[in-house]
């Protein structure tokens, strides 16, 4: 399989939620992340909260399914994630991926990819980079 991707191309957008509290006890489970300001309302509001507060690494865990479902995770050589704003049960994420830069080496060609996981009002849970070698070799492109 080749592909032949180009600045600009991206996949389908995935959304996700709305979130709810259930959501991030199971990815708190998961993940070992035990802190209680992701499940414990009381917790969460004397640390001046108005809810739980969604752990960032289910944000960068959605962002890695989207671009690894996209471009293969044996592909995946880097992957940078930025933690932003705060989200909350009821908030719904839309996760994007746009294909930034196109490179070669001697041996294969490379994708940077640009990402995004934001929330319905614009708030910003998290964005990132992630770079994939992608099974093309510069001759053929």
């Amino acid at each position: 399989m080749t592909y032949s991707l180009q600045p600009g191309d991206e996949p389908p957008p995935v959304q996700f939620g709305p979130i709810t509290t259930a959501d991030l006890v199971r990815y708190s489970g998961a993940s070992g992340d035990f802190h209680p300001v992701h499940f414990d309302l009381t917790y969460a509001q004397e640390h001046g909260y108005p809810n739980v507060l969604s752990l960032g690494m289910l944000h960068a865990g959605l962002l890695s399914s989207l671009v690894t479902d996209w471009l293969g995770a044996r592909n995946v050589r880097r992957f940078k994630v930025r933690f932003q704003d705060p989200i909350f049960p009821g908030d719904t994420l839309t996760c994007r991926a746009k294909v930034s830069r196109k490179f070669e080496s001697d041996t294969a060609w490379w994708v940077e990819v640009e990402m995004s996981c934001v929330a319905q009002d614009g708030r910003v849970a998290a964005t990132g980079t992630a770079t994939f070698v992608v099974p093309e070799t510069p001759a053929a492109a």
